[in-house]
């Protein structure tokens, strides 16, 4: 998994809706954050999403980007952006290549699979709260978050869900509610 200091991976980022982003020649723009998610029927990632959504106006107004990285299918995605009205860009990742190119592999070892317990945990919590959700088979469940610089390293980086202050913290964001 790649951390804070690596380079970020040369890729193309094609969001369902939206403009390309060319990684890392358009991070001269601003940091910009690329958080992995399951699959777009979960309860965790509607959750999260609902998280993101809600952060997503402090980060843009900072110059700060946010991508959210799928494996769900197409078809899928292209219903759920209008459908929970996401203002940021949502990749379908179909083929794994995107997290593979930031050392996500599936299965992964004992750390791995421990945290894919406590993350189903957390999930039948926010089952409680979003919803149940439909399984995707073959879609990667493992969430993670990277921070990119302008620099083209990665500044900030995490697994599992991510907690928006961890985001907001590692794009050197002061939150609106804080800033007085």
């Amino acid at each position: 998994v790649l951390t804070k200091g690596d380079a970020v991976p040369g890729m193309t980022l094609t969001p369902v809706f939206g403009r390309s982003i060319t990684l890392p020649a358009d991070l001269h723009g601003g940091p910009l954050i690329v958080v992995f998610m399951g699959a777009l029927a979960s309860s965790r990632t509607r959750g999260v999403v609902a998280l993101l959504q809600e952060a997503y106006a402090d980060l843009d107004r900072e110059g700060t980007r946010l991508v959210v990285v799928t494996g769900s299918a197409l078809e899928r995605a292209r219903d759920f952006v209008p459908r929970y009205h996401l203002l940021f860009p949502l990749v379908v990742d179909e083929d794994g290549g995107h997290r593979v190119a930031f050392g996500l592999v599936p299965g992964g070892g004992l750390i791995e699979q421990v945290r894919g317990w406590v993350d189903g945990v957390k999930h039948l919590r926010a089952m409680t709260r979003w919803g149940r959700g439909l399984p995707e088979p073959g879609v990667p469940s493992q969430m993670a978050w990277f921070c990119l610089g302008v620099d083209g390293c990665i500044t900030e980086s995490g697994q599992g869900a991510p907690l928006v202050s961890d985001l907001v913290r590692g794009a050197g964001v002061v939150p609106s509610s804080s800033s007085g």
